[in-house]
């Protein structure tokens, strides 16, 4: 898996802490760490990640093209660590598109609860130790942790 980069090579538009649109040079954002350089802080198995992205290359990415959209970053990230579950969005036609809101990477639950006419969401449970009890969807029911 190739990492996720991307660099600009024009000026780009951010907005401020003020939320004013502001022009700033492309050098700023090409300098700004990696997903996976950012994610490398993040060791903690017993965890529950909140990401924009899904992870690449499952059920939780697909778009209406048909295409994986997720980040390869993240995928590696939840492989190599583990989280007890990870909660994901971005793709929002996804579970319609898989067929799936759920996803096993190996040992973690990764989730994109997706959106349609009704509002989508999870509902989930975890025990004091951060293990992952009890995961529904207000649409498609519950999901068979164990």
């Amino acid at each position: 898996m190739k990492p996720d980069r991307v660099s600009f090579n024009y000026p780009c538009l951010l907005t401020n802490e003020r939320g004013e649109l502001e022009l700033v040079n492309c050098d700023l954002l090409n300098n700004l760490p990696s997903i996976e350089e950012e994610l490398a802080s993040l060791d903690c198995e017993k965890s529950i990640w909140v990401m924009h992205s899904p992870p690449y290359g499952g059920t939780l990415d697909i778009n209406y093209e048909e295409v994986y959209s997720g980040s390869k970053a993240i995928r590696k990230h939840i492989e190599r660590v583990q989280p007890s579950l990870t909660l994901h969005g971005h793709i929002h036609e996804a579970p319609s598109m898989s067929g799936q809101w759920v996803e096993r990477i190996r040992n973690t639950i990764s989730v994109n609860p997706g959106t349609g006419e009704i509002l989508h969401a999870v509902i989930f449970d975890i025990d004091s130790e951060g293990n992952l009890l009890k995961l529904t969807h207000n649409i498609f029911g519950e999901y068979r942790v164990s």
